[in-house]
């Protein structure tokens, strides 16, 4: 099977600190870590781990960033026959802070200086083979992302989306997609929700096939037409949740491509992405290990 992906690609700055400095002080890293940055590029990413043919459709600059980007998705099986660099402009990074004292994290990020990608980059003879289109909101990516997602359908294609923070242009996004991932915070900002079954079904209402939600250690909740659920999180001592949403992400759609059943796909991506917050910046599993987890790892109460 084969997916398209059309977002952000970046290179993260890691910092692993004892704990956040105070304001206007100078604190050093116990270690620091390059990893790729992006929701797109992580589903594909997993879609390649998992056998599949992944493409990269995107913008970088013309410096050593995006020297870094091509050569770290060449590593993992992405194809970046589709992602272009601008001559003369910066690509984006981020700067992500991880303190030990209680595993959370902060992140910054610059989108760099690219213009944003043309409307029409995808196209329909782009689409041919295709299975699933992945996307996300970055204003950058907006209009290539709403031109592929509309493509998509109309060749009944699956598009999955990943909603962030929200955004004035949501709703149009969420419309267009098949399967909708959203951390809580989603629907926390945007309509004061903060029960993860209330905030799917809140989701699914705009229409897409399956919505899930998902909250760290409180598990992930599921609604389509016909059912509703909750999922519980696995009981794990995380070492950062740096990347976790990413690998839900990409372990979701994943399942759900291969018809596996909803409640199930949710329990495979809350596997994989318990099993990224166990290191730094783990390889991603193969599918059996991630089953073998879900059969060996207590969960923890609802």
């Amino acid at each position: 099977m084969k997916a398209l992906g059309v977002g952000p690609v970046l290179i993260d700055k890691l910092y692993v600190v004892d704990h956040f400095p105070d304001e206007d002080t100078t604190l050093l890293a116990e270690s620091s870590h390059e990893r790729l940055g992006g929701p797109v590029p992580h589903r594909l990413a997993f879609h390649a781990a998992m056998g599949g043919e992944s493409v990269m459709v995107g913008s970088l600059g013309d410096d050593s960033v995006a020297d870094r980007v091509f050569e770290i998705l060449e590593r993992l099986n992405v194809s970046t026959v589709h992602l272009t660099r601008e001559a003369g402009r910066e690509s984006g990074v981020g700067s992500a802070w991880l303190s030990k004292m209680d595993s959370t994290r902060t992140i910054v990020y610059t989108n760099g200086t690219t213009d944003p990608l043309d409307k029409e980059v995808v196209t329909p003879s782009m689409l041919e083979g295709v299975s699933i289109v992945h996307t996300d909101s970055r204003q950058v990516t907006l209009a290539a992302a709403l031109n592929a997602m509309t493509l998509a359908k109309e060749r009944e294609i699956l598009v999955s989306h990943d909603t962030a923070s929200p955004k004035p242009y949501s709703e149009e996004l969420i419309r267009l997609a098949d399967i909708v991932q959203s951390p809580l915070m989603f629907a926390r900002r945007a309509l004061h929700i903060d029960d993860l079954i209330d905030a799917a079904q809140w989701l699914k209402a705009f229409g897409p096939r399956v919505a899930v939600v998902s909250d760290g250690a409180r598990g992930a909740a599921y609604c389509t037409t016909n059912e509703t659920g909750i999922v519980p999180a696995f009981d794990v001592k995380p070492v950062t949740t740096i990347g976790a949403g990413d690998r839900f992400g990409g372990a979701l759609s994943h399942a759900l491509l291969k018809d596996v059943p909803v409640h199930e796909s949710v329990q495979f991506a809350c596997a994989a992405a318990a099993m990224r917050t166990l290191d730094i910046d783990p390889p991603i599993p193969s599918e059996s290990e991630i089953w073998d987890f879900v059969g060996s790892t207590p969960t923890l109460p609802r």
